[in-house]
């Protein structure tokens, strides 16, 4: 999950028992298995996906969803006794079958259906009953998401009036990462807000172009929520392609089952024949796996995606086969062979895993069944585009300071952190937190800000540090520290990084002067001043310079904040409308790029300015700062 919102509240550093266990050496949870006992426990645990998809749908649950009284026997009505008549008795009837509807009910009999596999003659002691949810359990494509206003998302009309093919086209022409970790955390969250479905758009592919966005982004998890929020006969053939995708990122394949026959039917994609042959072996249909994937494997032969299907068909309850997959021949990996391999609980190769990009090694930090020590390598780069938030990341270390499968280098990671939060002196807190960010904490090592940010600000206001002032404010504010960044205001060099993070994030901060900005200029060594381009669009977008100063220096430093394109007159348009979640697509939009180098300045003061104005003001002063820490 991504790191909490910014407030301008007094940010709390009372222990926790992640903070705890980290700082004693306790286990913060139960250690990892092995790799021996993963692969033990993998053929039961596939065995039984296919139950469990059959108790709880998407999800198995240990209390039941149903509503009360559901998959139950209806208790029969009581019967009135006929009164006694004079007219003679009908004539006879020939014989109800059990279970047909009374006379003149509307309902057919079971009888009576298309079925080519039930015929009316046949002698059927009890018919075929469908069993299907309730109306009243069904769920409806007018509204989806998964968070509610209550508990972070955004609320049901954000975005307004906004026409629904619009803004799925934006989406799906989203290219991640985005360069700003905060803003894609604002974008994430508002891809899973629970919000009415606009009118000119389907539901199931209004669903599909979210939950596609946020794969892209790297967060498998909340894809895979979104997918499942819709009723499978309600999916679209968009949505059953994206489902594809959701679930592999997860290494779930048996989250694909109930949607098999409908990926066949309505999909060109072939890997859902694929599935198909994984989920006949869940279901410990041993035969139909072993000939469906044989008959793939004859027609395109012994390929690593078929390796890779034919170890989980192996493994499924009732599977007698063995095969070993090498790895030899094949040069990179997608999110279907990453999220097979992981399934199986295989070990890939560093020289494919170590070039993966931040999205894919999002998958794999959050992937329960990826080694730990993989784990920990890719939770740097996950939590440098916002997928795992700095709590999310200390847990993980603590998990792996108790697991048996750590190597020495997650360890010796682990009590670094350790002396991060616990050492005595807060000169060694401080040496083993500049220990972990190394030498570059910018891109993917950015990562390693997050990892630090609640040990950061929690550390005693001293000006004893200054070295290390600028990395320090820049991991607390990765977290959104903003009122911890804020009281070292007074020991901050005027002028230098921390001094400018400080003055766009603090929430009580004021406007600065043409003098404060010329300041901040002259140490700037960054390319073309691309920070001071930075700090000039974030102050005008935060209203923290007067218009005539801010003009000046946008003519000083070549930004043309007069010109107009039709991004930044949508990204306005939206902002006056008030639609928080318009502007934070938009935002998205005008924000993608592999590093802050491809942000324009221009950009960065429309969207600082246009969050502000729909008020998200903590996420734009994040967004602002954070533009000053990685440039």
């Amino acid at each position: 999950m991504a790191s909490g919102r910014s407030s301008g509240s007094r940010p709390k550093f009372l222990p926790t028992s992640w903070v705890a266990n980290l700082a004693t050496g306790a286990p913060a949870m139960m250690s990892q298995t092995g790799k021996s006992r993963r692969r033990h426990v993998l053929a039961a645990s596939l065995g039984m996906s296919a139950v469990a998809l059959a108790i709880a749908g998407p999800v198995a649950s240990q209390e039941s969803l149903l509503p009360p009284g559901f998959n139950q026997a209806p208790t029969p009505s009581p019967v009135p006794a006929p009164k006694p008549t004079p007219t003679p008795a009908p004539p006879a009837r020939p014989p109800v079958a059990p279970g047909a509807p009374p006379a003149g009910s509307d309902l057919p009999s079971p009888l009576e259906t298309d079925d080519p596999e039930t015929s009316p003659v046949d002698d059927v002691a009890e018919p075929m009953v469908r069993a299907d949810l309730p109306p009243s359990s069904r769920r409806g494509l007018d509204r989806i998401g998964v968070l509610s206003s209550e508990n972070g998302g955004m609320v049901v009309h954000a975005f307004g009036a906004s026409g629904g093919h619009y803004l799925a086209t934006l989406m799906r022409e989203t290219q991640a990462p985005i360069a700003s970790r905060w803003a894609a955390i604002l974008l994430r969250r508002t891809l899973l807000s629970q919000v009415d479905t606009p009118s000119t758009i389907n539901g199931a592919d209004w669903t599909a172009a979210r939950a596609s966005l946020l794969l892209r982004m790297g967060e498998a998890g909340g894809a895979r929520a979104l997918v499942q929020s819709v009723d499978s006969d309600n999916f679209t053939p968009r949505l059953l392609n994206v489902a594809l995708g959701a679930y592999m990122a997860n290494a779930d394949p048996g989250g694909l089952c109930p949607l098999v026959q409908q990926g066949i039917d309505r999909s060109d994609d072939k890997r859902w024949e694929v599935a198909r042959s994984m989920c006949a072996a869940m279901a410990g249909e041993a035969g139909i796996a072993g000939s469906t994937i044989d008959r793939l494997r004859r027609r395109e032969g012994n390929t690593i995606d078929i390796l890779l299907a034919q170890r989980i068909v192996g493994a499924g309850a009732g599977g007698r086969r063995s095969v070993t997959v090498q790895w030899d021949d094949v040069d990179r990996l997608d999110g279907w062979r990453l999220g097979l391999a992981t399934a199986a609980g295989l070990d890939i190769p560093a020289r494919l895993t170590a070039p993966l990009d931040a999205r894919m090694q999002a998958y794999r930090t959050t992937a329960a069944m990826t080694p730990i020590d993989a784990r920990v390598a890719a939770a740097r780069a996950a939590a440098s585009i916002g997928v795992v938030s700095s709590r999310a990341y200390v847990d993980l270390l603590g998990l792996a300071m108790t697991s048996q499968d750590r190597g020495a280098e997650t360890l010796d990671l682990a009590q670094t952190l350790r002396l991060a939060f616990a050492a005595t002196k807060p000169a060694d807190r401080v040496a083993a937190m500049q220990d972990i960010w190394g030498e570059d904490a910018r891109g993917n090592a950015y990562g390693s800000y997050v990892m630090t940010a609640r040990a950061a600000a929690a550390l005693p206001v001293s000006g004893d540090h200054a070295a290390a002032t600028d990395a320090l404010i820049a991991s607390m504010l990765t977290g959104g520290y903003d009122t911890a960044a804020a009281r070292w205001a007074r020991t901050v060099d005027e002028g230098s990084a921390a001094w400018a993070m400080i003055a766009l994030a603090d929430p009580r901060g004021g406007r600065l002067s043409s003098g404060d900005v010329g300041g901040f200029a002259d140490d700037d060594d960054s390319a073309n001043r691309l920070a001071t381009q930075f700090f000039v669009a974030g102050l005008g977008g935060l209203n923290r310079i007067d218009d005539g100063n801010m003009t000046s220096w946008a003519e000083d430093l070549g930004i043309d904040l007069a010109r107009q394109t039709r991004w930044t007159r949508a990204i306005d348009a939206a902002a006056e409308r008030g639609e928080q979640a318009s502007v934070a697509v938009l935002a998205g939009v005008g924000m993608q790029g592999r590093g802050w180098d491809n942000v324009s300045p221009l950009h960065l003061y429309h969207v600082v300015r246009a969050l502000r104005r729909v008020g998200l003001e903590p996420e734009a002063r994040m967004i602002a700062a954070e533009a000053i820490a990685r440039t």
